[in-house]
């Protein structure tokens, strides 16, 4: 019984040692939620030969990744929203936008409109 108690012991202080060694991790704040990235509009061709979706994030530009999987390719476009196939599947037609900071700059220095 004491042999026991002593294992459980010993077992329960190398146990708690070892993982107060691994919890030097970066807190978890207000500021890492800006770099956090949302999925927005998966879809998928028809025939399957076209994977795409928009990455968001909560400050910045969105991204739209268009992935080839017969090709096994991706491609990325910044600013970019509102995708959509050709009936034939051979072109991605899509929206660019403007840049979030230059409009947050325009818009601060109260430029007009043209």
């Amino acid at each position: 019984m004491r042999r026991a108690l002593h294992i459980f012991l010993f077992t329960s202080l190398i146990l708690s040692g070892h993982t107060t060694v691994g919890q030097n991790k970066k807190t978890l704040d207000h500021d890492a939620y800006d770099t956090w990235k949302t999925i927005e509009a998966p879809a998928l061709s028809k025939s399957g030969k076209v994977a795409y979706y928009v990455l968001k994030t909560e400050t910045g530009d969105p991204t739209l990744k268009i992935h080839l999987p017969k090709e096994n390719t991706d491609k990325t476009f910044g600013r970019s929203s509102n995708a959509r196939v050709t009936w034939d599947e051979k072109f991605v037609i899509f929206s660019i936008h403007p840049a979030v900071d230059s409009l947050k700059h325009l818009r601060r220095h109260k430029t007009k409109k043209v």
